[in-house]
């Protein structure tokens, strides 16, 4: 069900927070960026472990090789 946007507006609705004011964190463009986007979440980061950069943008997400530089995205509010 990650797949289909109507799951990620029941998680919005339910949340209770400005949809753009959410990211998203996951290994799967379709399901934990694209998916999301189309509910309204703007901001999503991916994990690549074969990633060659620690981060970088790519098509409009964040794409970081380890989990430990999702935390440092989010305290520094990258986007």
């Amino acid at each position: 069900m990650k797949s289909q946007p109507p799951m990620w507006r029941r998680v919005v609705a339910s949340l209770g927070a400005a949809p753009e004011d959410m990211v998203t964190v996951g290994d799967s463009v379709k399901e934990d960026c694209l998916a999301p986007r189309q509910a309204g979440i703007g901001r999503s980061i991916i994990v690549d472990r074969a990633s060659p950069r620690p981060v970088e943008e790519r098509d409009g997400h964040m794409v970081v090789n380890s989990l430990e530089l999702v935390n440092e995205l989010l305290r520094n509010g990258e986007r």
